[in-house]
């Protein structure tokens, strides 16, 4: 069932979902392994249409995680979770036109081109930091295109990790879920959480100043995983980092997506990037996004257009 996992559960998980136009019409107290509890989506919030009827499952995973997918009852496959369709934004005299892409539940998505190509300026629009001229932005089967950053469910993590420097690693980590109002014993449960995922448990006590990179964008990965989000971006998270730092990275990006299950889309330039993460890759180019076969941009040898700039000073 690995596959179909999309989201870490908790009871605050169940109240973050209610409070986004899911109502649970059935619940289990104690959900054994495999219980299906059948819920149905609510338009209280004009997020989604009414009626339609979706699948929960909750499945019980080691170390006392629960984990949640949907599915609609009326095809019976599970839900895509980003879905972009004829997507136009135009920032001065760039512009991309019709863009459109699917990511399906829990993989993890490369989005490559070259530098200018409009890979950032397609990330934040997802995130909602970003205007479009129009089109249509689905996220977990919500229409989230005029939603508020913070109402779509998604995790960022910017190119330089962005870290408050007064603010010490527990609360970086804590401070969306002191923003949520969760209770401080779920808030520190969490951070815990967190900091034994992505081996910082150490820095806790620490403030920014001094860190490595590796160190602050472990910190800024934790914090953007805090409020479990069904969605993860991350804008060239790696370009930044040395090569062994970035060895390490890398297979913590890997256990972080097999552990959590959530849906990922990352913005790099970097084919060994798309090797070792990718479940599928997209492509920018004249101002179009297309799925690409991995195999064959996987072969093509990396080019100083196509890589960071530290791979281009490095080389």
């Amino acid at each position: 069932m690995d596959n179909f996992i999309t989201q870490q559960a908790s009871a605050q998980v169940e109240a973050d979902l209610c409070n986004s136009g899911w109502c649970c019409a059935e619940r289990n107290e104690s959900p054994g392994p495999k219980d299906w509890v059948t819920c149905e989506l609510s338009s209280g919030r004009g997020l989604i249409k009414a009626g339609i009827i979706a699948v929960v499952v909750v499945i019980r995973r080691p170390a006392g995680l629960w984990w949640i997918l949907t599915a609609d009852v009326r095809s019976g496959k599970l839900s895509l979770v980003i879905r972009v369709e004829e997507l136009s934004i135009t920032v001065g005299s760039f512009s991309l036109s019709k863009v459109g892409f699917e990511v399906d539940t829990g993989q993890y998505a490369i989005l490559m081109g070259r530098t200018g190509s409009g890979k950032t300026t397609i990330l934040e629009s997802v995130c909602g930091l970003k205007t479009i001229s129009s089109g249509r932005i689905v996220l977990m089967d919500r229409d989230v295109t005029h939603l508020k950053p913070g109402l779509r469910g998604i995790g960022f993590v910017p190119q330089e990790g962005a870290l408050f420097p007064t603010m010490t690693v527990r609360d970086q980590i804590g401070f969306s879920l002191e923003i949520r109002k969760w209770k401080k014993s779920d808030i520190e449960q969490r951070v815990q959480e967190l900091a034994d995922l992505l081996g910082i448990e150490h820095l806790l006590k620490r403030k920014p100043l001094g860190l490595s990179g590796g160190e602050r964008q472990r910190i800024a990965l934790g914090r953007a995983l805090a409020a479990h989000p069904g969605v993860l971006c991350l804008d060239e998270p790696l370009s930044a980092l040395d090569e062994a730092t970035r060895d390490e990275m890398y297979a913590l990006l890997k256990s972080v997506q097999q552990r959590t299950g959530v849906t990922t889309l990352h913005i790099t330039h970097s084919r060994t990037e798309a090797r070792l993460l990718a479940d599928v890759v997209f492509r920018v180019e004249d101002g179009r996004v297309a799925q690409v076969d991995q195999e064959t941009i996987l072969d093509e040898p990396e080019s100083p257009s196509s890589v960071s700039d530290l791979d281009r000073i490095e080389a």
